[in-house]
């Protein structure tokens, strides 16, 4: 996500401290005590057997050409199990709202226009499973999701500009992940280099179990397409993982990434999501 953005929608990391970024995030009235950011560090309560948890903090991204003031924050959720995360996100930016009535932020005279957006591998699930699974889960927070659809994927809602959701796929209403959007694009041009990789997988001694999964010592859980991009991955860039191998891979570049349907698609999301904040 974040190199399709960079890529192909003008964003660029943004990489301030937190004492030179806008308000509500950094200075608030000269203070830092009304920093987002700082009390989301400040008030983090660790446990003593989880150390190394830590708070929930975005990517962030700003787009630097039209609307400069607008931000991009990007949270790895690590699947979609973890709801408690996902509440604590939409708790605090409704919050931070604009349109919010809430005073309980310290830094609420330094509120602003929020977008929400939740987004997930469509994988073999439903299209409207996972509609319903968004309005089961975060309708007490955020009655208006109710109103999602397979034909309404935006919606406004009283405390955020807009809401919406975005399912990645290898195509429409077929199911499918982001590895299927990647993979193809990392693939051509390379064909004998992917051939010698799934060679390689699929001559081991582990057979990866799809619909079949009796447990025996040679079955593995592990993703065929996940591992594909490892792969090939650690030829250009060795030790690092997926995250990594698609953000820098030369085999996907800005050619690439402007004519994958998929990725325009993406595009076209976010952008609806920025007309909403105007």
């Amino acid at each position: 996500m974040r190199r399709l953005l960079r890529e192909t929608d003008n964003y660029s990391d943004y990489r301030e401290i937190v004492a030179n970024m806008p308000k509500p995030f950094g200075y608030v009235n000269g203070s830092l005590k009304g920093s987002y950011f700082i009390n989301k560090i400040a008030s983090y309560q660790y446990e003593s057997k989880s150390l190394r948890d830590r708070p929930i903090l975005p990517l962030i991204l700003r787009r630097t050409s039209g609307q400069s003031n607008t931000f991009l924050l990007l949270y790895d959720m690590n699947g979609m199990n973890r709801i408690n995360n996902y509440k604590e996100v939409i708790k605090d930016f409704r919050q931070l709202s604009n349109t919010s009535s809430s005073n309980d932020f310290e830094g609420k005279q330094a509120k602003i226009d929020v977008a929400l957006a939740f987004f997930y591998d469509l994988d073999r699930t439903p299209l409207t499973d996972r509609i319903d699974y968004i309005k089961n889960t975060y309708s007490d927070m955020i009655p208006e999701l109710h109103y999602l659809s397979e034909q309404k994927n935006i919606i406004d809602a009283q405390n955020f500009k807009a809401i919406g959701y975005y399912f990645l796929q290898k195509d429409e209403n077929k199911g499918g992940s982001l590895e299927d959007i990647v993979l193809p694009l990392m693939h051509r041009g390379n064909e004998k280099l992917f051939e010698g990789a799934e060679g390689f997988l699929k001559g081991g001694k582990f057979a990866r179990y799809n619909d079949n999964k009796e447990v025996n010592e040679n079955k593995t859980q592990s993703d065929f397409k996940k591992s594909l991009i490892g792969t090939v991955g650690q030829i250009e860039h060795s030790g690092l993982g997926n995250e990594d191998v698609i953000k820098l891979s030369s085999l996907l570049d800005k050619d690439k990434l402007q004519n994958s349907r998929q990725c325009q698609e993406i595009i076209a999301f976010f952008k609806k999501l920025r007309d909403e904040l105007r």
